[in-house]
């Protein structure tokens, strides 16, 4: 008796099936040839659903390779493709300690072509970002050989910081740092927070012929906080001055003298000059109040910001020997951003800025010094033979208030 023909007439068994009363021998017997009979059938049904599963695969498959000949991504220029990569591309390429190291932009894994473009476009694989720690490892180092490798001879935009982690120290960090080095001729923008010995082995007499960015962050990432007052994030005898193509700097919290921001810096050829100044650990370290010995060193700068935390204003028996004695002339000076420092009359009597066009005044309400200053501010429009345009005036959630002003040549 087949499945088929129990399925269309009741079995003879439906009674036992239903109740618990003892079935006779024969009973028995032809539950257990039923029950054969179903097991039977079932091994053919399965057979088949496994028949059908793989020709449903089959035609799956068939179907997408197929919708592949007629997919308007395959009509696309190689131009297309690299533009879309470029909009769907993750900021920053960070080459990973795994050795399976490839390709960073997901969309270059849509389709082999699409992932050949992606490797063979070298300005896809320029901005790099690196972590160095003491978990970094030779394959850390292999996989940025090989970004390197791709981006050739592409310039680079590079941001390299160090993670400390309280672990056992390796030889690896120094060998990443080592296979940056190797690219230094095609580093454009750098963006570095190191440790003393780390920054030293990256950029010490390194050639840097095309160099117009640095940004040069805090080497200080240990207790006890603030550093001790020897402590300078530049290490001895490292100079940037061999790079001449730097035009922006950016300084923050480094806690370096002004002398070595002097000696260290081609200032000379900025344009511009951005400073983030925390706690003043000595009285010969960068504060504001040194903002016009320095500029005096910076004869084409076209844009200067200076951001500090209130504990960095000196106080008033600050010598004046820190002071210049004659204002400093700025031909080139555009725009003058500062923020939170709250002691304008060292900065607006020492500057002549005959080409001001933008000041932008950002103070926090903690300090009953903090607000505008008109008589400095005046005095310094007077001296450069500029005037106010407009001056907008607003507040933060944060208690910051901001004054912005647009300025303009003196009628005359």
């Amino acid at each position: 008796m087949s499945m088929s023909e129990t399925m269309v007439d009741p079995s003879a068994l439906h009674s036992l099936v239903t109740s618990n009363r003892l079935p006779s021998e024969r009973e028995a017997e032809q539950a257990r040839t039923l029950i054969a009979d179903a097991v039977q059938e079932l091994a053919r049904v399965n057979v088949e659903l496994l028949e059908l599963e793989r020709k449903r695969k089959d035609l799956e498959n068939y179907i997408h390779a197929h919708k592949s000949v007629v997919s308007p991504w395959r009509r696309l220029l190689p131009e297309l493709v690299i533009e879309i990569m470029r909009y769907c591309a993750t900021d920053k390429l960070c080459p990973s300690q795994h050795h399976d190291f490839e390709n960073p932009f997901v969309i270059g894994q849509v389709c082999s072509a699409w992932r050949d473009v992606a490797l063979s476009t070298p300005s896809l694989w320029t901005n790099v970002h690196v972590t160095v720690s003491t978990l970094s490892t030779v394959s850390q180092a292999q996989a940025l050989e090989r970004l390197l490798q791709r981006s050739h001879p592409h310039f680079l935009t590079l941001k390299v910081e160090y993670q400390p982690l309280q672990i056992h120290q390796s030889g690896a960090p120094l060998q990443v740092i080592h296979t940056l080095r190797k690219s230094s001729e095609r580093w454009r923008s750098l963006d570095v927070s190191l440790t003393g010995s780390l920054l030293e082995a990256l950029v010490d007499s390194a050639p840097l012929p095309n160099l117009e960015t640095l940004v040069l962050r805090s080497s200080w990432m240990y207790n006890p906080y603030p550093p001790p007052a020897t402590h300078e994030s530049l290490p001895r005898g490292t100079t940037f001055k061999g790079a001449p193509a730097l035009r922006k700097l950016n300084l923050s919290n480094t806690y370096l003298n002004t002398s070595t921001i002097i000696d260290c810096f081609p200032l000379e050829q900025l344009t511009e000059l951005d400073i983030f100044v925390g706690r003043i650990n000595r009285p010969t370290q960068f504060s504001g109040f040194h903002t016009t010995h320095l500029l005096a060193h910076t004869p084409n700068l076209e844009t200067y910001r200076l951001s500090s935390v209130p504990e960095t204003c000196p106080p008033e028996d600050y010598p004046e020997s820190a002071l210049t004695s004659h204002p400093v002339p700025m031909p080139h000076l555009r725009t003058l951003e500062l923020q939170t420092y709250d002691r304008w009359s060292p900065i607006f009597d020492n500057l002549v800025l005959p080409g001001l066009e933008k000041v932008r005044l950002e103070v926090s309400s903690s300090s009953w010094r903090n607000r505008w200053a008109d008589g400095p501010f005046d005095r310094l429009l007077e001296r450069s033979q500029r005037t106010k345009i407009s001056c907008d005036a607003s507040a933060s959630t944060f208690g910051i208030h901001v004054y912005d002003c647009v300025i303009g040549p003196k009628a005359c």
